[in-house]
């Protein structure tokens, strides 16, 4: 369903996970790699901001008819870990 959703309708998912592997639950249910945060559970207030930043970044591609891409930069992901 969500490679459907990605394919058809442009959907994007964020995959965050504490306290379990990450990459290889979102890899199982079709989200990227690029897509997925392993965070740290005392870091949750720092995951949210940065999930807002992803977001933001989104809507802003998409308001201006820009490729939206669903990533997470190393400044981001080195706060959430």
């Amino acid at each position: 369903m969500i490679e459907r959703q990605q394919r058809e309708y442009n959907w994007q998912f964020t995959f965050l996970g504490a306290n379990i592997d990450a990459f290889s639950e979102a890899s199982s249910i079709g989200i990227s790699a690029i897509s997925t945060v392993p965070y740290d559970v005392n870091k949750s207030i720092n995951t949210y901001n940065c999930l807002s930043s992803n977001v933001t970044r989104m809507r802003n591609s998409a308001m201006v008819g820009d490729v939206v891409e669903n990533f997470y930069t190393d400044d981001e992901r080195k706060d959430m870990i």
